[in-house]
Parts: C-alpha cells; sequence; structure tokens
C-alpha cells in the first residue's frame, strides 16, 4: 500500500489535508535488483522502474501506464527500512520523497504543477 503526502511545516496543518495520493504497488523483482510494476488506483495506472542497491537505497521512476496518466512523470528516490531486531511483526517499507518532473492533467479539471516534492511510505501487503 502506497500513500504520498504533501510536505507541509505547518503542525496545525490536519492530516486529511497532506493526503496527495493512495495507490496499489505491485512490483516485481529483477535480477541485479532491478524491479518493475504498476502504481494503480481505481481512476488510474502508472508504470514503475527502478533499481535497488546494495545499502537498501532505492530509485523509481512513474510513467504513464493508462490514458489516464498521459504526460505523468514522477521520481521517487527512498530507502528499504531495516528491521528491527527486537520487532514482532515487521512488514518491509518503503520510505522517501518523490519529484512531480511535469505539469499534467490532475483527472479533476485543473494541472497539477512539476517541481513539487512530496513525501511518501509503501508497506508490504
Amino acid at each position: 500500500m502506497y500513500r504520498s503526502f504533501i510536505d507541509s511545516p505547518d503542525a496545525a496543518e490536519s492530516f486529511d489535508k497532506l493526503r496527495l495520493a493512495v495507490a496499489t504497488f505491485d512490483l516485481q523483482a529483477e535480477a541485479g535488483g532491478a524491479f518493475t510494476g504498476a502504481a494503480t488506483t481505481e481512476r488510474w495506472r502508472l508504470n514503475l522502474a527502478g533499481q535497488v542497491d546494495g545499502n537498501g537505497r532505492a530509485t523509481m521512476r512513474a510513467t504513464q501506464g493508462d490514458a489516464n496518466t498521459a504526460g505523468w512523470h514522477y521520481e521517487y528516490v527512498g530507502w528499504i527500512v531495516p528491521h528491527w531486531a527486537e520487532a514482532t511483526q515487521p512488514r518491509p517499507t518503503f520510505v522517501g520523497s518523490v519529484l512531480r518532473v511535469a505539469d499534467h492533467d490532475n483527472l479533476r479539471g485543473g494541472i497539477s504543477k512539476g517541481g513539487l516534492t512530496y513525501s511518501f511510505v509503501a508497506v508490504k501487503s
């Protein structure tokens, strides 16, 4: 399960207003730390491709996956969170920052501006 958030420094900001996107990530591991897959919601799909290095640092690109996401381009950098030795129910988690590379239609009749960054967390189901 993927969630991204608006990076607001305002502590009084409602948590609901910080929500940017919620999606399902379906990833397939490939040789050498590479992976591919898709991010999906009921309204859109993005193609994903990335790489994890030996230190748990991951980079990923999200690009058009269906007609609703024409022109969408996001770049991710993050880390696979190590498990705590004392944890009783650890879940693989990917956390980091995402950049909207270019302006695109936001499916609500407006434009989502490129150049903005957001925080994200993805937790394995």
